[in-house]
Order: structure tokens, then C-alpha cells, then sequence
């Protein structure tokens, strides 16, 4: 038999590393050929001497001759298989049992004749050296499994029998311990027998993976984009690749034994700050002496900046010592190009070129941290008073050229460490950071208001626009970007609630507000309390087919037994307060009962806010609602934002992780509106985009193209990384044409459904197969 079998070998790896084997076992087995025959010969010899007198001697004589002729056999047979590189079959390994079971008989057979006729203290000596013959041999030949096992029992059962015919009582305690010592080694035989099996196929395996790297590597050298770089301790470069030398565009002995980093910082003649905190980020990982892994660095290659991703990790000799560098370059460029247009789509205003809600965000945060007890920010809060009506009235194409003059002339008064941002609709933005001994910021209110009134023409009309504007003062009336724009929010709408057209700055007390703000607090939290709410579910449609797919669970909030508010009107206090999270438990338990009771495959969408995905009570939760409902994991599918990624992306890759082993599907909701960094697509596990309304609503009048241009961008990368597209908020046929013709195949929005109750769900599913009869003849009629 072939003993590798007895650990999978066979059952795993083809014949040549069933070969492989097979030889190493050979060569073990012939190593100790050059002790064995001489050894067995002169015992052998011995034992013919020793009872030479007996009348068995012609037996003993055959033995002896029979022991000749099995070695002359087994040293011919090793001659010719002595290569290393000899074929051995498994008929070879059959040989070597055969000869182990042929010696123990042929060496024990004296000793099975002769043992009763020999004195006490004689009979004493054999056993102890039978006793040691059939240890050293099951050790010895243990390489070869069979053959250990065939000369333990060939040797065992000659020794018993030679202790039956001596038929002396004190033998049968002996013989017991003879079966049991044969038993025993056997059991070791085996074991050491299968340590040396995978001894040997830990061998293979790395000298097969050791191929496959080389092969590899070579394949890699030869065709990939990318390409290796080594340097040594110091951070000099060495064995310079072709690929690398092409990447730089420099000879190569430009290039061997110069510093990586001073090369990448010697490539840009005026390095921008950006360039430099890179290269000296590089600098400070290579000298961390830790493996890292996709550091972007720029470097100039001709008269063009590229962006390479460096990963490698720290080599080190026998002693430990520190000896270089090896790792992989990546040329990123176009991903980086793209990063970049998405950063800028998400961080400023499309139609205007200024800074979004996003940045001011961002921007606002930075000042309030580094504002200095000497300085204060006020912060101006700009509303259209009559903009609804001009849009409606002269069209949303007038509408946009009015927002653009708005932003233009407010550009015009905009002074030294001021910042104009457009916060979405018909709302601005302005930040200015003075020293205390400024004046009033009413009168710079004033001043923006008057810019903003003067009459201009525009397109045959004259337009006179009206504004109202909200003013708060850091510190004093907040030291916190959602402090102070509260406190900008309250006053705005004093100042509207003064008649509009006014600037009010922040008083105390507009507090009643928040005192009315506080009522609806408490009343949340008696809601919580009494899960007085109710989930809505707007579907979401397979335009291709025009089949459901699932839906999205949407929350209500029915106040006082009548009044429904909409989650805008309380999820944002929700948050903030922190009932977001048994609210959130509730809405999922609620949800996945109801999918439950709905036919497969059909999923159900549920919203996590970034408060509830950072609670970590979260995968609890789910679970809690999965094994209620009993419904199977892959039919729910969690929303979240990517402000959730953001406060701690160790703790959001784990629980994203965690849900997807579970089963879960993961959709990052409102894409292309909050980061939007290509980083969370690639290192989190995403399974779904869903386009932000606002992009498909602007379909309807995108003069410009950039809302058709942000969406197939956005649905081209997520066919990129293997995720699928929902756009929200279609409420038109036209929109539907225009995202199919993008590639968004799914869909939901007004167009297809209202959202509804979810008695009404086994109803709307009833009639939807009606009328999707219907929408399908009509979207093959247009394709």
C-alpha cells in the first residue's frame, strides 16, 4: 500500500507529488541500508554460530542463507534505484515491506527453533535483544509504514511462538507484554510515520508555492502596470526593475543606489505642501520599519504630476537585523484624478462653483478649533426671501441664472478671512472671523442685504431679489458648528418673522424656540416610550423587468393620535438626543416581522443613522430581529451613510464585516452627496449605491449635462467595483428613461408608489403585477 494515502496525499495531489513522496520515503529507507545489512548479517551469522551444535542447524543454516540472498536483493535493487531522481512506484515500496517481513522471519526463525532448549540467563539475553530488535526496526524502517508494521508483526509473531514452546508459566506474563509491546510499537511506528509524511508535503507545498511566487513574479515583471521596488536598509534603491525604470522615465543607473524618497521629492522643482507632507509621511513609514500598504505619494514624470500607491513591507536577516525594503508600486493616477472630481463634486455647489454645505461644515469646525480668545466668528445665515415665486413663475432655468447672480454678487463683498458657501436651495452662508474690537455684524448684514437687493436684467426680466438673514457670534452664542448654526437658525427666523427682507442677529431670547424645541423632545420621548409610530415601505423596482425587489421601510410618527409627521420633522432631534437608538431597535424589529410575511426573495431596506450604527448594541439588535421574524438574512438590507464610516472606520469595517458574515446586505445610501471617498468603496463591504434624489431630480432640467454626468460616473464606478445602483426619488417617466439610458436598472420613488402602511403591501403587490404588464409594453415600445 502507499502510506501517504494515510494523509491525504492521494486524495489531494496528483501522481507526481504522490511520486515525490514515495522517493523521499525511498531515500529514508536507504539511508540506513548502510547500517541494516551488515547488522542483520552479523546477527545472523551469530545466531548460526551460537547453535551450530543444534539439530536444527540445517534450518538455521537456510535462514542464514536466506537472509544472503534477501540483502544481495534489497543492495541490487537500491543500486539501481540510487538516483535521486528515480522513479519510484508504489511496487518499490511494496518491496521494502517485503523484505522487512522476509528478515524477521529469516532472523527470528533460530530463536522460534532453539529458545526452549536454552538455559534461564541465555533465554534472559534473547528476549532483551528480540526486545530491542523489534523497536529499533519499527523506528528505523518507520518512513515506510508497511514495513515498519510488517517487521514488528513478523518479528513479534516468531518471539511468541518461540515463548509458547517453551511452555513455562513465567512466559505467559511475557508473552501479554510482547503482544502489548508490538502493539505499542506499531502506534509509534505510525505516528512517526505520519510526521515524516507531513514533514515531507510541508516541503512540497513551499517548494510548490515557492515555484508559483517565482512564476509569478516573473509573469508580474512581465506584463502587470505595476512593478517591484527593493531598497536596502538606508532606503537606497537596488536590483532596479524594468517596470520601475519606466514608471521614473530615467535610466536605470539614474536610478540604482539613490534614496526612494529624494528621488520622488527631487522629481517636482516646486513641490506644493500636499506633495511634501506625502513624501515626508513615506519618509517616516519606511523608517517605522512596518509593513504598510497603499501609500499615495505624487511624483513629477516628465512635465506631468502621476500619483503612485506604494505597499511593501521590512526585511530582516537571520539576526533580526533591519536589511531593506520590498514592495509593490501601483501608478493611481486615473483613480486619483476621479477621487479628486468626486471630492470636488462633493464639497462644492455645482451650479454656483461655491462651497457646499459639506465644506462649510468642515470649514466652520476648523475655524471654531482654532479660534484664539482675541478673535470671534460671525456666522451669517443668508435666505431668498422671494426666490419660490420668480422660480415659478419665469422657470427653473431663470431660477438657476438668478441663484449664480446671487452667489456672484455676494463674491463681491466677500472680504479678508471671509468664506461663501452655498448650503443648498436658496440658502447661503457667509463666515467672518474678526478681532473683538469689531464693529456690530449688523452692519455687515446690512451691507449684504443691500448688495443682494440691487434690481438686475436678466433675460428680459428685471429681478429684484429679497433676503433675510440670521446672525450668530462664536463664542458667545455657540462654540460648536451645530451650536452656532442653531443659534444663526433662530435668529433667521426672527428675522423673517419680523417681516422679511430684515437681518436680526441672535438674542437669548429667541430661546422660546428652544423651548418649543424641548416640548418636542419630551413628546419623542413619550413616543419612544408608547411606540407610537408607524413604518411605511416604498418599493423599489427592477426597471428592467419592471418586477419589485423589496422595499424600504420608512418611519412615521403619528403625534397626538392624528397628526402623521414625516421623519425630517424628527429623526434630526431623534439623533441628537440619542433616541434615534431604541426608536431604530424598534422600526427593525417592526420591518423585519412585516418582510417576514411577504414572499421570498423579496428584501426590506431599513435606515441606520450614523448614531445607530456607532451604537455597539447594534449586531445585537439585528440579530434579535432576525431570530424574532425568523427571516433569513439575505432579505435585509442595511442603509447607512457614509458619515456613519467616518468617526470610526475601525469599528464600522468590523460591524460592516460582522453583518456581511451574517448574511446581511449593506447599501451606502445617498451616494455622491456627503464624502464620497473611493476609500470607503474599497475598503468596506458595500454591496449597494443608491443615487441621491436630488441627482435624479435634476434629470429633469440638467442644461448642462452635470447631473447626467454625475450619475453615469457614479454608476459606471459601481459596475467597476461589482456593487449594484438604486436611484432614489423618481417621480417622472422621464427621469426613469434617463437613468436606464445611464445603466440604473433600480429604482423607487413616487413614480412607481407612494410609500404605504404595511397591511397595504399584499394589496400593492396584487395590483402591481397589473401594471407592470402595462410599464413594460411601454419601455419595450421605446427601447
Amino acid at each position: 500500500m502507499d502510506d501517504a494515502a494515510d494523509i491525504g496525499f492521494e486524495e489531494s495531489d496528483d501522481e507526481t507529488v504522490a511520486a515525490g513522496v514515495r522517493r523521499r520515503q525511498y531515500r529514508g529507507y536507504l539511508i540506513h541500508l548502510p547500517v541494516t545489512v551488515p547488522a542483520i548479517g552479523g546477527l545472523s551469522l551469530l545466531g548460526f554460530v551460537f547453535f551450530q551444535d543444534s539439530e536444527w542447524r540445517a534450518w538455521i543454516l537456510a535462514s542464514v542463507l536466506g537472509i544472503a540472498c534477501v540483502e544481495i536483493a534489497s543492495l541490487t535493487h537500491a543500486y539501481f534505484k540510487r538516483s535521486p531522481l528515480t522513479y519510484i512506484s508504489p511496487v518499490d515500496i511494496a518491496w521494502v515491506a517485503i523484505r522487512s517481513v522476509l528478515l524477521g522471519l529469516l532472523l527470528l526463525l533460530p530463536v522460534a527453533l532453539l529458545f526452549h532448549q536454552q538455559p534461564a540467563n541465555t533465554q534472559l539475553v534473547i528476549v532483551a535483544i528480540v526486545a530491542a530488535l523489534i523497536g529499533t526496526g519499527g523506528f528505523v524502517l518507520s518512513p515506510v509504514l508497511s514495513a515498519a508494521v510488517g517487521w514488528t508483526l513478523a518479528t513479534g509473531a516468531l518471539a511468541g511462538i518461540a515463548l509458547i514452546r517453551a511452555n513455562q508459566p513465567i512466559f505467559d506474563l511475557t508473552l501479554a507484554l510482547l503482544a502489548c509491546y508490538c502493539v505499542i510499537v506499531v502506534a509509534v511506528s505510525r505516528r512517526a510515520s505520519m510526521n515524516y509524511l507531513v514533514g515531507i508535503r510541508a516541503e512540497s507545498h513551499n517548494a510548490r508555492q515557492r515555484e508559483v511566487v517565482d512564476l509569478l513574479l516573473k509573469d508580474f515583471e512581465g506584463s502587470a502596470r505595476d512593478w517591484l521596488w527593493d531598497t536596502d536598509q538606508a532606503g537606497h534603491l537596488r536590483h532596479v526593475s524594468v517596470r520601475l525604470v519606466e514608471a521614473f522615465g530615467q535610466e536605470r543607473h539614474a536610478l540604482e543606489g539613490l534614496s526612494l524618497v529624494n528621488l520622488l521629492r527631487n522629481s517636482f522643482p516646486d513641490p506644493s505642501r500636499d506633495a511634501a507632507e506625502a513624501h515626508d509621511f513615506l519618509q517616516l513609514r519606511l523608517a517605522s520599519r512596518r509593513a504598510f500598504r497603499d501609500q499615495v505619494v505624487p511624483v513629477m514624470v516628465g512635465p506631468s504630476v502621476r500619483w503612485w500607491a506604494l505597499s511593501a513591507k521590512p526585511l530582516f536577516d537571520a539576526d533580526g537585523q533591519h536589511t531593506g525594503w520590498r514592495g509593490v508600486g501601483s501608478d493611481v493616477t486615473d483613480a486619483r484624478r476621479r477621487e479628486i472630481e468626486m471630492t470636488q463634486l462633493a464639497n462644492f455647489d455645482a451650479l454656483t462653483g461655491l462651497a457646499n454645505r459639506r465644506r462649510f461644515h468642515a470649514l466652520l469646525g476648523e475655524m471654531l478649533s482654532a479660534l484664539r480668545p482675541t478673535q470671534c466668528i460671525d456666522l451669517y445665515i443668508v435666505d431668498l426671501d422671494n426666490f419660490k415665486g420668480i422660480n415659478d413663475r419665469l422657470g427653473h432655468a431663470v431660477g438657476d441664472e438668478v441663484l449664480k447672480a446671487v452667489a456672484e454678487k455676494l463674491l463681491h463683498t466677500i472680504q479678508d478671512d471671509e468664506a461663501l458657501f452655498r448650503l443648498g436651495g436658496d440658502e447661503y452662508a457667509l463666515i467672518s472671523r474678526w478681532d473683538r474690537q469689531a464693529a456690530s455684524p449688523l452692519v455687515r448684514g446690512e451691507a449684504l442685504l443691500t448688495a443682494i437687493g440691487e434690481p438686475f436684467e436678466l433675460r428680459n426680466h428685471v429681478i429684484e431679489i429679497r433676503a433675510s438673514i440670521g446672525i450668530a457670534r462664536a463664542p458667545e452664542n455657540g462654540h460648536t458648528v451645530d451650536s452656532l448654526m442653531k443659534s444663526a437658525d433662530a435668529a433667521l427666523y426672527a428675522a423673517k418673522d419680523a417681516g422679511r427682507g430684515r437681518v436680526s442677529v441672535y438674542d437669548r431670547i429667541l430661546d422660546e424656540r428652544a423651548s418649543r424645541r424641548a416640548e418636542l423632545q419630551a413628546a419623542l420621548v413619550c413616543a419612544v416610550n408608547e411606540q407610537s409610530f408607524e413604518v411605511y415601505y416604498q418599493p423599489q423596482i427592477d426597471t428592467r423587468s419592471m418586477d419589485v425587489i423589496g422595499f424600504e421601510a420608512l418611519v412615521r410618527w403619528r403625534r397626538n393620535g392624528t397628526t402623521l409627521l414625516s421623519p425630517l420633522e424628527f429623526i434630526p432631534l431623534a439623533e441628537e438626543t440619542g433616541l434615534i437608538i431604541p426608536m431604530g431597535r424598534w422600526v427593525l424589529l417592526k420591518a423585519c416581522a412585516d418582510c417576514a410575511q411577504w414572499p421570498a426573495p423579496l428584501f426590506v431596506a431599513v435606515n441606520f443613522s450614523a448614531v445607530q450604527f456607532a451604537s455597539r448594541t447594534l449586531f445585537e439588535t439585528v440579530e434579535t430581529a432576525l431570530t424574532e421574524s425568523n427571516l433569513d438574512p439575505t432579505r435585509l438590507e442595511l442603509e447607512i451613510t457614509e458619515s456613519s464610516l467616518v468617526e470610526d472606520s475601525v469599528h464600522a469595517r468590523e460591524t460592516l464585516a460582522a453583518l456581511r458574515a451574517k448574511g446581511l446586505r449593506i447599501a451606502l445610501d445617498d451616494f455622491g452627496t456627503g464624502y464620497s471617498s473611493l476609500a470607503y468603496l474599497r475598503n468596506f463591504p458595500i454591496d449597494r449605491l443608491k443615487i441621491d434624489g436630488a441627482f435624479t431630480a435634476g434629470l429633469l432640467d440638467d442644461v448642462q449635462g452635470e447631473a447626467s454626468a454625475i450619475v453615469r460616473a457614479i454608476v459606471q464606478l459601481a459596475t467597476a467595483l461589482k456593487l449594484r445602483t438604486t436611484a432614489e426619488g423618481v417621480e417622472t417617466k422621464v427621469q426613469l428613461d434617463a437613468l436606464r439610458a445611464r445603466g440604473c436598472f433600480e429604482s423607487q420613488g413616487f413614480y412607481f408608489a407612494h410609500p404605504m402602511p404595511g397591511p397595504e403591501v399584499p394589496a400593492f403587490l396584487e395590483s402591481w403585477e397589473k401594471e407592470r404588464t402595462v410599464m413594460r409594453k411601454q419601455l419595450l415600445a421605446v427601447s
